[in-house]
């Protein structure tokens, strides 16, 4: 018998959402809850600022949306 295709859970390709202790809260490309166990941060502008500098669509802290793509 043929073993089942590995189906993904999360069609992100993030490597957090695999990791059993993600160092982060939120993924930066999807948004997703990575690590639960990580409190929410309330982030301030600048914060975000910095984070859109890495190109991220999410924040890692508070999962807040900083990339609108179209």
């Amino acid at each position: 018998m043929k073993a089942p295709p590995f189906v993904r859970s999360n069609p992100c390709d993030n490597r957090n959402h695999s990791r059993p202790n993600a160092p982060v809260r939120n993924c930066p490309q999807c948004g997703g809850v990575v690590n639960p166990a990580i409190a929410v941060k309330e982030c301030s502008e600048p914060e975000h600022a910095a984070l859109r500098r890495h190109q991220n669509r999410y924040c890692i802290d508070c999962g807040d949306r900083l990339i609108v793509v179209r």
